[in-house]
């Protein structure tokens, strides 16, 4: 990524990186109106760029060196123009033109900071407390952006809880790191080392079932949404069906972790826009 890039470049560079990495948030972006999507594209590669830290550093310094960067450059982004960066750069335009609060952002590297120290999860309300620590931030910078004021704090957190589990369950199946690093330990004792996919069943189930638990909330905050502003959180539609199976067979695990028809993600998103049913 040498050198300055054009807008237009920055625009195409961040939209390529949310398809290659996230197909359900390109999918719901692309169903936001046409003034906001670059600037959706803009968080949500800022999103995914620390997400992959801890799958890209084999050490908890190198991760937080890399946190560090991106710390020392919201807190002087104003003073140095251009970083050659298209994911900086376009999230510097975003915080300008919205006026997103920077302390925001530093909550949300805050949060992955921990994971990336690899921070004892012990239980499942840490567990929790984690996911919204990670997700929370985000889902608040995207709000702003739709000009959309939550109810009460409960309720955003109770989004970030949902969301947080839905890419828990997304990522685990590829065995990524930002997916173990939450794993509660009473969790992580599911595993048995003579069947590990059957272990890898229970403990989907088990993440199912505390998904499960808050997608009435997530449900009534959604339903409750303009339709003009749904797209920001309809990409949790694509993966909320599979939470009512019971006892996982290998076609709904492998469902569970991402792998559903490319179609019927595209559709249920859709469908959720129009709707304002996951």
């Amino acid at each position: 990524m040498p050198g300055e890039k054009s807008q237009e470049d920055r625009e195409i560079y961040i939209s390529d990186l949310v398809r290659a990495s996230d197909k359900d948030h390109y999918l719901a972006t692309l169903l936001a109106p046409v003034r906001l999507r670059g600037h959706l594209f803009a968080l949500h590669s800022f999103d995914l760029e620390i997400q992959a830290i801890p799958d890209k550093v084999h050490e908890p310094l190198a991760g937080e060196i890399r946190i560090q960067w991106w710390r020392d450059w919201l807190q002087e982004y104003r003073g140095k123009g251009q970083s050659g960066n298209p994911v900086a750069d376009s999230l510097h335009t975003a915080i300008e033109t919205f006026g997103l609060p920077v302390g925001t952002l530093l909550e949300m590297l805050d949060g992955w900071s921990s994971v990336i120290q690899n921070e004892p999860v012990p239980d499942q309300k840490s567990m929790a407390a984690r996911l919204i620590a990670t997700e929370q931030p985000m889902l608040s910078l995207i709000a702003q952006v739709f000009s959309i004021e939550p109810k009460n704090s409960a309720s955003i957190s109770d989004l970030a809880a949902y969301a947080g589990y839905i890419r828990l369950l997304k990522n685990i199946g590829a065995n990524r790191a930002c997916a173990r690093n939450f794993i509660s330990d009473d969790l992580l004792s599911l595993r048995d080392r003579n069947e590990p996919q059957k272990t890898s069943q229970k403990l989907i189930s088990e993440i199912s079932q505390l998904a499960l638990l808050q997608q009435a909330s997530a449900q009534k905050f959604f339903n409750e949404l303009p339709k003009q502003v749904r797209p920001a959180f309809a990409y949790l539609a694509a993966v909320g069906p599979e939470l009512r199976n019971g006892n996982l067979n290998d076609a709904q695990y492998v469902k569970m972790t991402g792998a559903i028809n490319p179609l019927k993600r595209q559709w249920r998103i859709w469908r959720a826009v129009r709707t304002g049913r996951f």
